[in-house]
């Protein structure tokens, strides 16, 4: 039975190209526990301490 899309599915988890096995957050992307795939992702980061727009009190 295959579940349809809903609303939640964009912070789903991508599935392994190479073997189907859910894939798992690392540093710089993707990467599948089963057979080691990678998938890069730019992600966005955070400023840096100090790189931060003044607040209201200056």
């Amino acid at each position: 039975m295959t579940i349809p899309p809903d609303e939640f599915d964009v912070g789903e988890q991508p599935n392994c190209p190479m073997c189907g096995t859910v894939m798992h957050d690392v540093d710089g992307g993707y990467q599948c526990r089963g057979c080691g795939f990678f998938h890069p992702v730019a992600w966005v980061e955070r400023p840096a301490a100090g790189d931060e727009l003044p607040g209201l009190n200056g």
